[in-house]
């Protein structure tokens, strides 16, 4: 996305999914869950409000990528259970990923949000969404300040199990709970 009020009126439509974001954020709930859609009420956030600078910065952001997904060539492997479909995003966010990594790879940072596809009746129309397409992130690149090469999380062992979910955890995970970067 190059035209530059196409990408603020972009920014403008995802500055509510934003601002909504921080304020269910607040109320100690996952924004956008399905698990527990139940209402909650929100702390009191007015439109716009809440800072964030990939959104009031876009103009000047070296890159604004839209990426959409044909609906239609996407191997939905759950469409038919008694819940939202999640696999079709295997199709995508790999190649999303790899557009990040690519990047990386020149010197750029990067990150993948979904907050257009919220609002994707009116981001889609923006963008010329086609009928039987969906907006399925938008990935910003640019110069990072510093970039990061040891990054900190859990040890996968401390969160993986064997053989089934509720299966037992890996015995070094057990024996001390470390961590792969413990400072």
């Amino acid at each position: 996305v190059q035209d530059l009020t196409l990408r603020r009126n972009l920014a403008d439509a995802m500055q509510t999914v934003w601002d909504e974001y921080v304020a269910v954020s607040q109320t100690g709930r996952t924004p956008f869950t399905v698990v527990d859609p139940a209402p909650y009420e929100l702390v009191s956030v007015k439109p716009g409000n809440v800072p964030n600078d990939l959104l009031d910065k876009i103009e000047s952001v070296p890159v604004v990528l839209a990426i959409s997904a044909n609906l239609g060539s996407i191997a939905m492997m759950d469409k038919d259970l008694a819940r939202p479909t999640i696999t079709g995003g295997a199709s995508i966010y790999p190649f999303c990923w790899s557009i990040i990594l690519a990047a990386r790879s020149r010197g750029l940072g990067g990150v993948i949000t979904t907050f257009a596809s919220r609002v994707e009746p009116i981001t889609g129309d923006l963008l010329g969404l086609a009928k039987n397409d969906a907006l399925a992130a938008t990935i910003f690149l640019g110069h990072p300040i510093k970039q990061l090469s040891k990054l900190k999380r859990s040890a996968v062992e401390t969160f993986t199990t064997f053989d089934r979910f509720d299966g037992p955890v890996f015995p070094e995970a057990a024996d001390n709970g470390r961590s792969v970067n413990p400072d």
